[in-house]
C-alpha cells in the first residue's frame, strides 16, 4: 500500500509527535492486513507501546471503521427496515413511493454485494419472451415427432 492510497482516518489538527524512526504509514499498513500490535512492533522494531500510541494518536478512527466494515451488511439492514417502517400514511402525503422503494432496493443491493450474493437484475419480459420461444420450439418438436410416428405408421 502507498501513502497515497490509505484510507483517510488522521485526524485533523495537532497530534503529538511520533517515536522517532518509525514509519506511521507502514504501522497502519500492518494493521489493516490484521496484524497485532505487538507483531507490528517485532516488524518495525519499536515497543507494542510505541504501536498502540501511534494507532491511538494518529489513527483514532480506525477501530470504528473496522467495525462498520466487518457489520456492514447487518447496519445496512437495520437501515432499510429503519425505512420501511417510516414509511406510513403520514410520511407517503411528503415522500413519494417511488424514493423509498428506491432506497430500499438500493440498501438491498448492497447487502447483498457485501454478502457475495447475486445482484443481477432479471428482465421478466426477456424471461417470458424466451418461455414463449421454448413453447414454440417444444411445439414444433411434438409437430415433427407426429410425423415421423404417422411416416412409420404408414410404412408397415
Amino acid at each position: 500500500m502507498t501513502k497515497n492510497k490509505l484510507p483517510d482516518v488522521e485526524p485533523k489538527g495537532t497530534i503529538k509527535h511520533t517515536p522517532k524512526g518509525i514509519d506511521k504509514t507502514r504501522v497502519l499498513e500492518l494493521r489493516l492486513k490484521g496484524l497485532s500490535y505487538r507483531e507490528i512492533a517485532q516488524l518495525v522494531g519499536c515497543s507494542k507501546s510505541n504501536v498502540e500510541f501511534i494507532m491511538k494518536n494518529h489513527f483514532p478512527n480506525l477501530t470504528n471503521l473496522q467495525k462498520y466494515s466487518e457489520n456492514k451488511a447487518k447496519i445496512l439492514e437495520a437501515l432499510q427496515q429503519e425505512l420501511v417502517y417510516q414509511f406510513d400514511a403520514e410520511k407517503q402525503k411528503k415522500m413519494s413511493g417511488r424514493d423509498l422503494t428506491w432506497s430500499i432496493a438500493v440498501l438491498e443491493d448492497k447487502i447483498r454485494l457485501i454478502r457475495g450474493q447475486s445482484t443481477e437484475n432479471i428482465s421478466i419480459h426477456a424471461e417470458i419472451k424466451r418461455a414463449d420461444e421454448l413453447a414454440e420450439r417444444l411445439e414444433q418438436l411434438k409437430a415433427e415427432l407426429r410425423m415421423v410416428e404417422e411416416e412409420e405408421e404408414s410404412g408397415d
